[in-house]
């Protein structure tokens, strides 16, 4: 099955999921995860403000799926706001600890090859796993 908006795709996919190498974080994404519950309260005390001064008609299923879907596209939109609002001084933070979750995540993955020997028999799939990212991001494995 194709994988749809959050679905897991085909049953089994998740345990491969887990195990795959995942990209290390940028900056924004840093930033997101930490103002996102945030960012996602003022949005809901802001639209509860807004529909108790002008309730909505009850539109059925239909308008609350439109209505969740602008939900999470007016959080998407405020977190890059709030994103391009932050001064360079801060940007550079959340860029700097992006770099160093990059660089731990290089280095955990070297030492996981270094550890793993061909006759444990997980060499082969680590290889893949590797050759995999490698491809999806060759950029870093340029020096």
């Amino acid at each position: 099955a194709a994988r749809g908006a959050g679905g897991r795709g085909k049953r089994g996919e998740g345990a491969d999921d887990e195990k795959r190498l995942k990209k290390p974080r940028t900056g924004f994404q840093i930033f997101a995860d930490e103002h996102r519950k945030r960012l996602k309260e003022q949005l809901l005390k802001a639209k509860s403000e807004a529909e108790s001064s002008s309730p909505l008609p009850a539109d059925g299923a239909d308008g609350e799926a439109s209505r969740a879907k602008s939900k999470v596209d007016g959080l998407a939109l405020a977190m890059s706001q709030a994103w391009k609002d932050l001064d360079a001084t801060e940007k550079q933070e959340f860029e700097r600890r992006a770099t160093a979750e990059k660089a731990s995540l290089k280095r955990n993955l070297q030492a996981s090859v270094r550890r793993l020997s061909a006759s444990q028999g997980g060499y082969s799939k680590l290889r893949e796993a590797i050759v995999t990212y490698a491809t999806r991001q060759p950029h870093q494995f340029v020096h």
